[in-house]
This record gives structure tokens, sequence and C-alpha cells, in this order.
């Protein structure tokens, strides 16, 4: 009986390349940035990127890794525009190739950092990537680069210019020394990724908030982190 090869899926290696997960033989595969196991169940399908259980998983350890040492930490969020109108327009198969396309540009952007960030589809077509070691005008700097790889990956894509995307990415930072939880400084990238969708789209927008005294403010109140935005 012919061998049947096993599925894989991609992520970034610690250096920034792409490594395949998933070993033919049963033995355990680790995440070479971190150390945290890693699997198949992790890895969002469409995208090859972190699913939110793997972020769940990944992104708090290294987070407070982080804060241990008094680096700064950056969270970006990524969100697409208008991605409901192209499903609706052009189908869900070829939304799922306007999704890879933005996925493969997020790697590339971010690959050259160290520490390797965290990068993850969060939800529809919504990305969050954490940043460790990584002030507010460098996060924004990557931000951008984001946002221009989103556009130029997706342009025309598979010969069909209604195919092409924008992003809109929220950016927070927690200074170095400063303590936060790290769903304060997803909500601080969340509120200012509302305000680029509200400034017109395809556009970086950098918190003003303070995600501690933001998340005081917010004290009581239910949070929505990581709304999808496909109408938007």
């Amino acid at each position: 009986m012919a061998a049947v090869a096993q599925p894989q899926t991609q992520t970034l290696r610690g250096d920034g390349r792409l490594r395949e997960l998933g070993d033919p033989a049963g033995g355990e595969v680790r995440c070479t940035s971190c150390g945290q196991p890693l699997g198949r169940q992790w890895t969002d399908r469409v995208t090859g990127l972190l699913d939110r259980w793997g972020w769940d998983d990944q992104a708090p350890a290294i987070f407070t890794a982080a804060c241990r040492r008094g680096l700064a930490i950056s969270v970006l969020m990524v969100d697409l525009d208008r991605f409901k109108d192209l499903n609706d327009t052009v189908g869900h198969l070829a939304g799922d190739r306007a999704l890879r396309a933005a996925a493969l540009a997020l790697r590339l952007a971010t690959s050259a950092i160290a520490p390797a960030p965290v990068c993850c589809r969060f939800g529809g077509d919504e990305f969050v990537v954490l940043l460790p070691n990584t002030e507010a005008i460098s996060a924004v700097e990557m931000a951008n680069r984001i946002r221009a790889a989103v556009q130029h990956n997706t342009r025309a894509l598979d010969g069909d210019p209604s195919m092409r995307l924008t992003a809109s990415i929220g950016v927070a930072t927690c200074p170095p020394g400063r303590t936060v939880v790290l769903d304060e400084l997803i909500g601080a990238a969340d509120d200012a990724l509302r305000a680029a969708k509200s400034h017109g789209r395809d556009r970086v927008e950098l918190s003003s908030a303070d995600p501690a005294r933001r998340a005081q403010s917010n004290l009581g109140l239910p949070q929505q982190l990581g709304p999808q935005r496909e109408a938007q």
C-alpha cells in the first residue's frame, strides 16, 4: 500500500524563516522561538498562522517573559477592509485565497524581526501580531510595512483586479518597565483599529491611551476583543 503523505502547515522559525509542522514519525514538534509544543490543532487551516487556541497557548507566556525583562511590547490588530464585499462578489473560495495572500504578506513583513513575533488569525478577516521588545515608533513602521505588503500581495490576485484588498491596523504599546495585562494591550490596539476604520481605512493608527488606564475606565463593562469587521 502506498504511503499517504501527511498534510503540512507552515509557521515561522525563530530566525524568521518558514518551517513545516507535522512530524511524519509522530514526534512532538515545538516552536523554535518559545519552545512550546505545536500541532495542526493550533494552526488555522486557511492561512497556516496560529489560530486563537495557538495564540492563547503561546502569546501570554511570551508577553509575560517580556514584561519581566522590562521590555517594550507592542500589539498590532490587522483587519482587511471590506472583506465581506469581496466574499459576496467573487465567492468564499476566492476570499480564502485573499486571506492566504494577506497572511503571507504578514509573514514576509515580520520575518526579519528578532525575537520572532507571534502572528495569529484572530477570527474572520482579522489578525493579531505580538511584537516583543518593540517600541511604538518601530511598531508603527512595522504596521505600515504590513499594510503595504497586504496591498501588494492581494493586488489583482488570480488576475482579478476586484481581489485587491487594503488593511487597517491598530497599534498599542506598553513602554519599557511598565506592566499591563495582555488583554488590556489587545483592547487598546482594538480601539486604535476602530479609529483607523472610522478615519477612512487603509491606514495605521497608534493608540494614545494608556492600556492600564483604559482597563480601569472599562472596569465592569463587557469586553469584546477581536470582533470581526467583515462589513467594514
